[in-house]
């Protein structure tokens, strides 16, 4: 229950505080700037994935299990081969970012620029995010997932906010990348003191014990499975920074701060009841997963569609009101995304169920095809309908996905996990109890 209920905290202040950054950066800087900086941090994004390679879920795992094994050498031994590996591959990274970049240094757009102070968050982030994780793994949900999700967006803002009064001019989106450097470089110090204060007395010192070859070959289903959720979440804005203007970006990028707000009751129940659908999976109790994935899926509907209704009716206004008048034209975008995002919310914890159950494989077969979908959509439409063709082909394709997992629960485990909790016999195996 005290695991839920941080987790529940820690998913509620990562909410306030990227929207708080979201709306501090979006009226500072105006559509066009604003779909610079989205654009560039998209890109980033992307950038920085060999660097992260899937290991946060890794020294997560790991941590957790030395923790329990009370095995400091080996605890210490995730840590630092995971910064050597992250500081090998951020080296590679940027070095060949930079020589692309020096290529075309002849050619100076405030994207280029941008690009170019942007580069030292690929490093600072994967380490936060790999302290993050070590933190969690020693069950501090709240203080691990804090420097990251909570600290960085309020101190950018702040800091945002700050740059801007003190030069009474408007930012640049290098200017802000310059500024979110400094930023993450806190809140990776942050994370740096935390880990050391949260960890046990003993493991500094240990002598560091490696296992890399058990690690190498783990990686490669966390970091397919991480590539594509990155892909995935930034395809609509770097396909529609090629396809469409930076100012349709901006728009874009409000439009997906506000539907994530609508994708909250989905996201925390995930959260909370992941957990529970293991320990059912694990005594064999279908009844249990039903009845967990029915109620999960109701109570998403239920915290969804009140968001839906208000976007529909006070969407422009609200738009005007918090992110200021520029960004009313992203109003059928929102409506468009939270469309999506509710359906995602009928058909339940699709992902978390089969995953749970040991049905990665099929997690991840939906997710690229999901991810197909969505390339080839946003190809089509936006060049015709600029961010609401954007919108639609995001929302479609996230549709595809639960539609398809759905049925793949309802056909592997027998369980229906939308919010009309259709209830299935069993499957003839169905966990670890039932099998033995």
């Amino acid at each position: 229950m005290r695991g839920g209920i941080a987790g529940l905290a820690v998913r509620s202040g990562s909410i306030i505080a990227g929207l708080i950054a979201s709306v501090t950066l979006a009226r500072l800087l105006g559509p066009e700037t604003y779909g610079v900086y989205a654009f560039v941090f998209s890109l980033i994004t992307l950038i920085g994935l060999p660097v992260k390679m899937g290991l946060p879920t890794l020294i997560l795992r790991e941590t957790a299990r030395a923790d329990q094994a009370d095995d400091g050498a080996l605890m210490r031994g995730i840590w630092r081969w995971s910064d050597r590996a992250m500081a090998l591959m951020a080296a590679v990274v940027l070095g060949l970012t930079g020589l692309y970049l020096w290529l075309i240094s002849g050619i100076e757009t405030p994207h280029m620029a941008a690009l170019l102070w942007a580069l030292p968050l690929v490093p600072l982030i994967g380490w936060a995010q790999a302290r993050s994780a070590a933190i969690r793994g020693l069950r501090r949900v709240a203080l691990g997932a804090a420097p990251d999700k909570v600290v960085r967006p309020l101190l950018l803002a702040a800091a945002v906010v700050l740059a801007a009064w003190t030069l009474s001019a408007p930012l640049s989106a290098a200017q802000v990348f310059a500024i979110h450097a400094g930023v993450a470089a806190i809140a990776l110090l942050f994370a740096s003191v935390i880990l050391k204060r949260v960890a046990p007395r003993h493991v500094a010192a240990e002598t560091p014990r490696t296992q890399p070859r058990a690690w190498i070959a783990a990686i490669l289903p966390l970091a397919a499975i991480a590539g594509l959720q990155e892909i995935s979440h930034n395809t609509d804005i770097l396909m529609l920074g090629a396809l469409a203007s930076d100012a349709d970006v901006g728009l874009y990028r409000v439009a997906l701060s506000g539907a994530n707000i609508a994708l909250f009751g989905l996201t925390t129940a995930n959260l909370v009841l992941q957990p529970y659908f293991a320990r059912a999976w694990g005594a064999g109790d279908h009844r249990a997963l039903q009845r967990l994935a029915t109620v999960g899926a109701r109570i998403s509907v239920l915290s969804t569609l009140p968001i839906l209704g208000l976007f529909w009716f006070g969407g422009i206004w609200l738009l005007g009101l918090i992110f200021g008048d520029a960004y009313a034209g992203a109003f059928w975008a929102l409506i468009l995304l939270c469309i999506g995002q509710s359906f995602s919310a009928f058909f339940g914890s699709v992902g978390s169920l089969l995953t749970m159950s040991g049905r990665e494989w099929v997690a991840l077969s939906g997710l690229g095809v999901s991810t197909l979908v969505n390339v080839g959509l946003n190809w089509l439409l936006i060049p015709i309908y600029g961010i609401e063709g954007a919108a639609f082909a995001t929302g479609l394709s996230m549709i595809a996905w639960n539609v398809g997992l759905w049925g793949a629960t309802w056909i592997l485990l027998r369980i229906d996990s939308s919010a009309l909790g259709l209830r299935r016999t069993p499957p003839a195996s169905l966990g670890p109890r039932a099998g033995s």
